[in-house]
């Protein structure tokens, strides 16, 4: 549905004065750490920028894979593989396209340049089609999958959590969320603790193929329960964001370099949002999650 909408609610007048104040972009997820493009001439003076472009890192954690690389809080990325990252979904497209080697670094670290490499990282492979027949990211057995599933966050409006592990892609027929809910998510759990080499998700329905999902894990012995927030909890993996081919099945795959595994979990969190910014922006079909 589309405004304007039927309303019971009581109106309300806003009333500002004076000038409003710009905000700042969101914070994102990148390479497990919390970072957001620069945005105007106070950033660029602040952290003596050649361009009102790059990525500010707020915050690195220890572990992560940008504090292995060398990467700190308040550190710019201007550049990678000699490509302008104006933004955090630059970096995350440059990253996925180099597909686990190396990504070189241009970085400003208090008003002075300086190169890292980045060596260890996970990725996104994606796989669009217009039919069921994946050749990079091919739908394994159902049998393989030993997981149970659970939803939380939000109530589903569509499918049952069960369908995401039969080993089957059916358009439209996998469990979606309301749209314009962005709380929704999925979870697994493998039971123990195992070593997890990639995560492979599929969804189908045209625009509701498109992914839009931050992976987050845990190797808790008991229920970690649903704060993915709780980084004593939980390890956010990487952002899926593939709002862009428009195709009827898409196929995402989360890798890590040179064929590492992703680590050692027992559950995994696909903390689900819209993927259409327009009012009742609408959630992905998914319809198989395989570890």
């Amino acid at each position: 549905p589309r405004a304007p909408y039927e309303c019971s609610a009581y109106s309300i007048k806003l009333v500002f004065s004076g000038q409003l104040p710009k905000l700042k972009p969101e914070a994102l997820l990148l390479w497990q750490a919390q970072a957001r493009d620069i945005s105007g001439s106070e950033d660029r003076a602040i952290y003596g920028l050649p361009a009102e472009s790059g990525v500010l890192l707020l915050d690195v954690p220890a572990g992560s894979d940008a504090a292995k690389a060398g990467l700190l809080k308040d550190d710019v990325v201007i550049s990678c593989n000699s490509k302008n990252a104006t933004t955090v979904a630059d970096l995350r497209a440059i990253a996925d396209q180099a597909a686990g080697h190396k990504l070189a670094l241009a970085v400003m670290r208090r008003q002075k340049p300086m190169t890292l490499e980045l060596n260890d990282y996970t990725y996104v492979v994606r796989e669009n089609q217009w039919k069921t027949e994946f050749k990079t990211i091919p739908v394994a057995a159902a049998d393989v999958v030993l997981a149970k599933v659970s939803f939380g966050g939000a109530e589903l409006s569509k499918g049952a959590v069960d369908l995401l592990i039969d080993g089957k892609i059916d358009c439209n027929r996998g469990p979606t969320f309301a749209n314009g809910v962005d709380t929704g998510k999925y979870r697994f759990d493998l039971g123990e603790v195992n070593g997890v080499a990639r995560v492979n998700t599929y969804a189908s329905g045209n625009t509701h193929a498109r992914q839009s999902f931050t992976l987050y894990c845990s190797s808790a012995a008991a229920d970690p329960g649903w704060n993915v927030a709780d980084t004593t909890m939980f390890t956010p993996m990487i952002t899926v964001d593939s709002r862009g081919d428009r195709t009827e099945y898409e196929a995402t795959s989360i890798c890590r370099s040179a064929g590492k595994p992703l680590g050692s979990f027992r559950w995994l969190v696909w903390a689900a949002s819209p993927t259409m910014g327009e009012i009742g922006g609408q959630n992905t079909t998914f319809e198989e999650m395989q570890v």
